[in-house]
């Protein structure tokens, strides 16, 4: 499914076959640098990367009547015109979503080339094959979130994901706090805000970038610690919430399960 177009089953325009899809499974690309270690055997070991992700999409469409082919090729060329919102961060375009072997998993994308099409058959049997080049300017992909809600207390509450890779919570602080509060780790890492929570108003804090936003709005100088909380694969950490003087403010924290 491509930002909300089935593309691979009936759609209003007909049945729709695809029958390639490139660079979705498996790893993505590495980048790295390389330089030669002077007066050393072999290279500097650099810090190496995932490259963006390219994924080339091709089907067939099999119109219910052939007014349809090119009322789903204007479609298909007004798609990803949106953003490909990962939790609380958008990025320009929108959203691949594939299902394989009762599991599902999407990835913000973008246009990566011109649309092509091609016209086969005649009449009725006139068919239309189509491939799209779109790219994944990030290259993890996403699956189900894990969400947990978290009440102030001196205990702390374990959060997880079921990905294999590095993932970062988007956590929403509802409730009352008027002297701000803190989130923390049992390691240490801290998050604190002194800007007032008030009821019916919600902060929003993504750990990816550790922005805190309130009412779509980023909010600065209002966070005093900014520890990034990650949750690695295969392990979970634990947090809490407490108010910096008084209130009960509740930490709802959303963890995608994330894919590389």
């Amino acid at each position: 499914m491509l930002d909300g177009l089935e593309l691979n089953g009936m759609n209003r325009y007909g049945e729709c076959i695809v029958t390639d899809l490139v660079g979705w499974r498996g790893r993505p690309g590495v980048k790295s640098q390389d330089v030669s270690a002077p007066n050393s055997d072999g290279d500097v070991d650099l810090p190496a990367h995932n490259a963006a992700r390219n994924v080339t999409i091709s089907g067939t469409l099999i119109p219910s009547q052939p007014a349809q082919l090119q009322e789903f090729l204007d479609r298909l060329g007004g798609l990803l015109q949106g953003d490909g919102t990962v939790a609380g961060d958008q990025l320009a375009g929108g959203r691949l979503q594939v299902g394989w072997h009762h599991s599902t998993r999407w990835a913000p994308v973008k246009w990566d080339g011109e649309l092509q099409d091609d016209y086969a058959g005649q009449g009725d049997d006139m068919r239309l094959n189509f491939t799209i080049p779109l790219k994944s300017p990030r290259p993890q992909k996403f699956g189900d979130v894990q969400k947990v809600v978290i009440p102030a207390s001196t205990s702390y509450t374990d959060i997880f994901h079921r990905g294999n890779t590095v993932a970062y919570p988007v956590v929403v602080v509802s409730g009352s706090a008027p002297g701000g509060y803190t989130m923390r780790t049992p390691g240490g890492t801290t998050y604190q805000v002194t800007r007032p929570l008030v009821s019916g108003t919600p902060h929003t804090i993504d750990m990816r970038t550790g922005r805190l936003m309130v009412g779509n709005q980023f909010v600065a100088g209002q966070v005093t610690y900014s520890g990034i909380f990650r949750v690695w694969q295969g392990r979970s950490i634990s947090v809490r919430i407490q108010p910096l003087t008084t209130g009960s403010p509740v930490m709802t924290v959303s963890t995608f399960d994330t894919y590389i």
